[in-house]
């Protein structure tokens, strides 16, 4: 582990491929859970604060590659220590933020700086690319929703608006675009797919969900059957589908 090596070109390439493979994906790939403490606060944007050091630790030293969440040495504190050392080289102009993603202002802070219409950036075309990007990349969507004649595998949900692409085995380019390494979810369910809150068990394709969900109003789906693919070849790969529940420990 060498986080002194870590520059803030590494981190603007981590918080790149961020965007590009968006939030789930990445912690996934990175096997971090989600961010309850700080956030990296960015040109507008937040990122998962420890995630995005330990994938610069990867760009910084390849031969070591990147830091994941199952490092026990990787604390919340490295990755925050090595962000305020960054912080003093006035090239990387970011801030820390304790909690979820902030997207209001504060009371305090609208009081000091009256709202000016003139004065706001529109980021709705950023927003709708982020959309884009969480529905999954365009054909291998498609490929599901033509799979699965358009509905979510565990809800039936035909509203194609908030169906998105959810793979198994995390994107890893190309060839991870695959129908039977994928799954056509409500974006609630892949959010929760992705966390490891629900998965799919591979031997009877029945609907898993976590104790930690009991009481909510997705304890109905447990048990469920997934809806089947229009052909055998697109069914979901079992092997993916343990891949997952290993992750998580399922």
């Amino acid at each position: 582990m060498d986080l002194d090596s870590i520059s803030p070109e590494d981190v603007m390439k981590a918080m790149a491929e961020y965007r590009q493979i968006t939030h789930g994906t990445f912690l996934d790939q990175y096997k971090f859970g989600e961010p309850s403490t700080r956030w990296l606060v960015f040109e507008g944007r937040s990122y998962p604060a420890k995630a995005i050091v330990g994938a610069a630790h990867g760009y910084a030293r390849p031969d070591l590659g990147a830091l994941t969440g199952g490092d026990s040495r990787y604390k919340t504190n490295n990755a925050l220590r090595t962000l305020n050392r960054l912080k003093t080289l006035n090239r990387f102009k970011f801030r820390l933020s304790k909690g979820a993603l902030e997207d209001a202002i504060s009371p305090d802070d609208a009081d000091q700086h009256p709202f000016d219409p003139t004065g706001v950036k529109d980021t709705r075309e950023s927003t709708r690319r982020a959309i884009f990007l969480r529905r999954g990349q365009r054909q291998f969507r498609q490929a599901l929703i033509e799979a699965y004649e358009g509905h979510c595998v565990v809800t039936g949900c035909s509203v194609r608006h908030v169906l998105e692409a959810a793979h198994i085995h995390p994107y890893q380019g190309r060839e991870t675009n695959r129908a039977d390494n994928g799954l056509l979810l409500r974006s609630d369910l892949h959010t929760l797919f992705d966390s490891g809150l629900v998965a799919v068990c591979p031997d009877s394709t029945t609907v898993l969900v976590a104790t930690e969900l009991n009481g909510t109003e997705y304890e109905r789906w447990r048990g469920r059957r997934i809806r089947s693919p229009r052909r055998g070849g697109q069914r979901p790969s079992p092997e993916a589908l343990r891949a997952h529940m290993r992750r998580f420990g399922w």
